[in-house]
């Protein structure tokens, strides 16, 4: 398993939009709500209904995902 650790400039060139994060984040949360990965609670039933400062780590992962996943792309493709 490949740990990336990338420059500022890299993070930047491959940062990915707030509403690409937020689109991938509520699948992310999706799947894991069918998988049971947060509980199977009715609790937390909806993404938008997280707390704040949850939502924004959660978010905040899902970037690095994303930034791991073009950075990737690009090196695959010789870019």
């Amino acid at each position: 398993m490949m740990h990336l650790k990338l420059s500022q400039e890299e993070k930047k060139k491959f940062c990915p939009s707030q509403l690409e994060i937020e689109a991938a984040a509520h699948e992310f949360f999706r799947i894991g709500k069918h998988h049971g990965w947060f509980g199977r609670g009715d609790d937390q039933s909806r993404y938008d209904e997280m707390d704040p400062i949850g939502k924004e780590e959660f978010e905040d992962i899902v970037a690095i995902i994303l930034v791991a996943a073009a950075y990737t792309k690009s090196t695959a493709n010789g870019s």
